[in-house]
């Protein structure tokens, strides 16, 4: 099929369907599925269409069922995850709720939107249903139920199931309504789910609206930013945003990884050569029921990451991210911190009689010669920039944020690293220097020179391990880079080198550096908690409910120290925080 004849069906089907705001992509290297719409644009692979089939007809009708999810079902991300908890809350399964939602769309689409707007069955469907294995048969015998096409079926619990789900799809029943019968059926059936990964030769995604812009994966996350459950948010990421990524951008974060993993090695074998050995710890003396002292030489760089971890990465990182963005603008909203009030002169213009006498800039106007009104007078026009406080030039302070990810922290975990991801953001955003560590036994950093993915990484590992803050690493850091550093540790505080922390802490609040603790009651550590709040200078926030306040209190604290400076969030958090 030539490029030609693919645009004209493009042009045919656009106008068909309500002209989406897209644009055509005709690409040779997808083998995989013949159309895909992401950033704008429909991407159709001529190599990828079935052989025995007429190619026009099919590609044609595959891009009618595509286009046609974008304006009729699901239409928009919200709608997809609203109907895809419906369906969870009557099965308590992921894969079968997003199974069911696959097959509640489709069929919608195909067997009642397409088959009454162009009064035929649509030419895929016919190529479909000839012969399926696993899943597919289910999906294959409704289609048959719904648009009566003869067979007659070998397996009698598939022709039993795809019966019912055609009767359900038939009822009169609002969306919601039929989804959670689809998944109760399914669910009582014990039909084995498995997401297909390609449905009518077409990947096995729904397209939604927000394929439609430019910053489709960043517009998806903002429902993701609204999930407080790990496992929940961890499904919504493998359905909607796992296959937006494109390859590249998938390795490109994997690269980044495991350069990090690499560049940790090397630290730790050179601190392993140089260093005496420490005591290790199973030969520390144990007494029951208590943690160990343990010394801070036992804190090691991490350098083992296995495919396992990088996955789990992967997805923290996305949910993190949309946690953080979406709490800084709720705490915006709700007008939490005073607009400015600042006015910038920005250039001179003739000053007339009607102004007032206080804006006439009299030794400007004396440059062009002696004063004459309304032929040499001028004034400066102001840029208003808000209300509330006034210009301050200062240097904005340095910030190393600190993350505990010991075993006594598992239970809130996420709300810890959500709130880290909050206070990077808002000083990268101002323009401030950030640099991250997380530590349990071993520690993983990211550098004041690190981007801005390479501390979120750092920020989204979890260890689950004994509890060494990594006391050399901080004052190698802080002595980095040559200003004030704002030190945020969010931790629990049952760090286990307590004797070495106390005074290597107070005397880099002697060097002229703050130190910040968000307190959180992870394990229980009072006696430690007391020794750490005598160090003077040091600053104990304690935090009652992690998910109700941490993340504000974090806001609360980067606005004290930055000033007005944060505001600038406001106007664009939604477009450059990425």
């Amino acid at each position: 099929m030539n490029e030609e004849t693919i645009r004209r069906i493009f042009a045919e089907v656009r106008s068909e369907l309500y002209f989406p705001p897209c644009e055509l992509q005709i690409t040779h290297d997808n083998k995989e599925s013949p159309f895909f719409i992401t950033g704008s644009k429909i991407y159709i692979s001529p190599e990828s269409i079935p052989n025995g089939v007429d190619k026009e007809e099919y590609l044609r009708s595959v891009m009618r069922h595509e286009v046609a999810h974008l304006h009729y079902c699901p239409y928009d991300v919200r709608t997809a995850y609203e109907l895809i908890k419906e369906a969870y809350d009557s099965c308590r399964n992921w894969d079968i709720a997003y199974f069911s939602f696959l097959l509640f769309s489709d069929l919608s689409v195909d067997c009642f939107y397409l088959l009454n707007r162009f009064g035929e069955i649509p030419y895929h469907v016919n190529y479909f249903v000839k012969s399926r294995f696993g899943i597919n048969r289910y999906i294959q015998e409704s289609y048959r139920h719904l648009l009566g096409i003869e067979h007659k079926e070998g397996n009698f619990e598939v022709e039993n199931v795809a019966r019912q789900l055609s009767m359900v799809m038939k009822s009169e029943r609002n969306w919601f309504s039929k989804i959670r019968l689809l998944a109760l059926i399914l669910a009582k059936n014990k039909v084995r789910v498995k997401i297909p990964k390609r449905i009518f030769g077409v990947r096995g995604t729904i397209p939604l609206r927000e394929d439609l812009s430019k910053d489709s994966i960043e517009r998806i996350s903002q429902v993701l930013g609204g999930i407080k459950n790990a496992e929940e948010a961890k499904k919504f990421y493998e359905y909607w945003i796992k296959p937006r990524l494109r390859g590249s951008e998938m390795d490109e974060i994997r690269l980044r990884i495991k350069k990090m993993v690499r560049k940790s090695k090397v630290e730790s074998k050179l601190k392993k050569d140089k260093s005496p050995r420490g005591k290790a710890v199973s030969q520390v003396d144990l007494k029951i029921g208590e943690e160990p002292e343990l010394p801070t030489s036992l804190s090691k760089p991490f350098g083992e990451l296995s495919e396992k971890m990088i996955e789990d990465t992967l997805w923290r990182v996305f949910w993190y991210r949309a946690r953080a963005k979406r709490t800084i603008m709720l705490y915006l909203e709700e007008g939490r911190i005073p607009e400015p009030s600042l006015s910038i002169t920005t250039y001179p213009t003739d000053w007339n009689i009607e102004d007032e006498v206080e804006d006439l800039d009299i030794e400007s106007s004396l440059d062009e010669g002696r004063l004459r009104v309304e032929i040499n007078t001028v004034k400066w026009e102001s840029k208003i920039m808000g209300k509330g406080s006034s210009m301050i030039i200062a240097r904005v302070p340095s910030s190393l944020i600190v993350l505990d990810a010991s075993k006594s922290m598992q239970y809130i975990f996420d709300d810890a690293a959500t709130s880290a991801f909050i206070n990077l953001l808002s000083v990268e955003r101002i323009g401030g220097s950030t640099a991250t560590i997380t530590f349990s036994t071993e520690y993983y950093y990211a550098d004041w020179h690190d981007s801005t993915l390479e501390k979120e990484i750092a920020l989204a590992l979890y260890f689950g391990k004994m509890t060494i803050i990594p006391l050399n690493k901080i004052i190698e850091v802080i002595s980095g880079i040559e200003n004030r550093v704002l030190i945020n540790i969010i931790t629990d505080c049952g760090w286990q080198n307590i004797e070495e922390a106390l005074p290597i802490l107070s005397s880099i609040v002697k060097s002229g550096h703050t130190i910040k603790i968000f307190y959180l009651r992870g394990g229980e550590y009072p006696e430690r908690l007391k020794r750490v709040s005598m160090i003077s200078g040091v600053k104990i926030i304690p935090v009652k409910d992690p998910e109700r306040d941490l993340h504000y209190l974090v806001i609360k604290e980067t606005t004290e120290e930055y000033g007005s400076r944060v505001m600038s969030l406001k106007e664009s958090v939604s477009d450059s925080l990425k």
